[in-house]
């Protein structure tokens, strides 16, 4: 067997035993109609370069969206405000960000300030920032703070709680050259205040009435945080250590915690497609010791109203299992459009629809918020991907450890 010849699809065998040998392109492609004898003139004509439009330069909407800084929930009703990142001589970074929430009637504001310095082929960067803002109880790479804010307004329940935070934070950060190793290490000084809940909206296109805020352990935080972070598009480890020891001048804390994050993802069959078949594998998890407060939880992450990522348990509706110890394990197979294709289910498959299939579990080792049958949260199901042409994924996920299913709008993976 010659291995350097790729295989065809069986869609491709079934064309091919259709075609006719003795059928040539003049044949089978003759022009027709009126117009048919100027098909065979030649009208086309070297490019000019020069007549190319130049892109066109972005409209204000366009800048102002970019630079929005901008969310809405139970606490501050609506912040509005803008970002800003500016480079200025010799490297140096100067990050800005400015809003007012409208229901809290407070100014909110991020001022840093970076400098990259190389030695070899790495870059050494120092920085340091003041903040007094707004914060989740959790931080949430997955989701961010707009797209739970759009869902609570719009009606669903508000993903996080929140506390107020004035903070100090400086540093340094160390990249390589491939940018495959980042790690950072900063003392961060902060106030943590409670804030209450202040917005009595009940929603847009759904009626709801949004729970209290709880309050936080309010104090002075005193912390030294290393953040690690490896990996490309195919493998990824995420590692974040915070350490508050009671000791640290300043600190009404006493406590550290280990926040972590590891995802691979490889190619399973069809591997000489431009979209193969794949698996993903996310693990997450966190352990703590001391007193950790509130505003310090770690967390498996739930869906967004009807919108969730990879990495989150699909069928837990707007919350998440919030904890100091806890752990997830997600897993996905997108088979794209190869097993349409072994269906002969041509049609699904020219469109480009993809069937993925997945599966979830979490768990809060110190008490889970949610009440489940079994140790575990667990979920299963389906999804099919660039539905109706568009560059979402629409999964229906069941929840095992207690009977119940979701409907979820998400990203593709390919």
């Amino acid at each position: 067997r010659n291995t350097t010849i790729t295989p065809l699809t069986p869609r491709e065998l079934e064309s091919l035993s259709k075609i006719n040998p003795r059928m040539t392109v003049d044949v089978a492609f003759r022009p027709s109609g009126m117009l048919a004898a100027y098909a065979a003139l030649d009208v086309s004509e070297d490019s000019d370069p020069t007549t190319e439009d130049d892109d066109e330069a972005p409209t204000i909407v366009h800048k102002i969206a970019q630079h929005a800084w901008l969310w809405y929930n139970r606490v501050d009703g609506w912040n509005v405000g803008l970002q800003a990142e500016t480079g200025l001589s010799a490297g140096t970074t100067v990050t800005t960000k400015l809003g007012y929430a409208f229901d809290r009637k407070k100014i909110a504001g991020v001022f840093g300030l970076s400098h990259p310095f190389t030695v070899g082929l790495s870059t050494l960067s120092l920085f340091g920032s003041v903040a007094d803002e707004t914060r989740p109880v959790f931080d949430s790479d997955l989701y961010g703070l707009f797209l739970p804010g759009m869902m609570a307004y719009g009606g669903y329940r508000d993903y996080y709680d929140y506390y107020r935070r004035r903070q100090i934070r400086f540093g340094a950060s160390w990249e390589n050259s491939s940018g495959f190793f980042k790690a950072s290490l900063a003392a961060q000084l902060e106030q943590h205040d409670s804030q209450e809940k202040n917005s009595n909206y009940d929603g847009w296109f759904r009626e709801i009435h949004q729970r209290p805020n709880p309050e936080i352990q309010d104090g002075r935080l005193g912390a030294l945080a290393l953040d690690i972070e490896l990996g490309n598009d195919r493998v990824g480890l995420d590692v974040s250590v915070e350490h508050a020891p009671s000791g640290m001048p300043g600190n009404d804390f006493d406590f550290t915690t280990i926040r972590g994050a590891g995802r691979v993802k490889f190619n399973t069959f069809f591997n000489d497609r431009d979209r193969p078949n794949q698996l993903l594998l996310i693990v997450t998890g966190g352990a703590s010791s001391g007193s950790v407060p509130l505003q310090r939880s770690g967390a498996v992450q739930g869906a967004i109203g009807f919108v969730s990522y990879s990495g989150s348990l699909r069928s837990l509706s707007s919350q998440a299992l919030t904890g100091d110890n806890y752990a997830g394990v997600f897993l996905e197979h997108d088979f794209t459009t190869g097993l349409f294709e072994s269906l002969h289910l041509w049609r699904l498959a020219d469109s480009g629809m993809g069937l993925v299939v997945f599966g979830g579990a979490g768990r809060v080792f110190d008490g889970s918020p949610i009440q489940t049958d079994l140790p575990w949260y667990l979920e299963a199901g389906f999804g099919l991907s660039h539905f109706f042409r568009l560059p979402v994924r629409v999964d229906v996920a069941w929840r095992i450890d207690e009977p119940g299913w979701a409907v979820r709008i998400g990203k593709i993976n390919l």
